[in-house]
């Protein structure tokens, strides 16, 4: 996983990290298991 910070702090994904997460939210996933393993937060998932 690479995360870049920007100037104004948010954070920068990877394509192939946002497409597994994804694969992962169409396969059935919980959105809170999914933050909870990646570290991040769950709102980040919804946007």
């Amino acid at each position: 996983m690479d995360v870049k910070k920007t100037k104004k702090s948010h954070a920068h994904y990877e394509p192939d990290f946002k497409e597994e997460i994804l694969r992962m939210l169409n396969s059935g996933k919980n959105v809170d298991e999914i933050s909870k393993t990646f570290g991040i937060s769950r709102n980040v998932l919804y946007t």
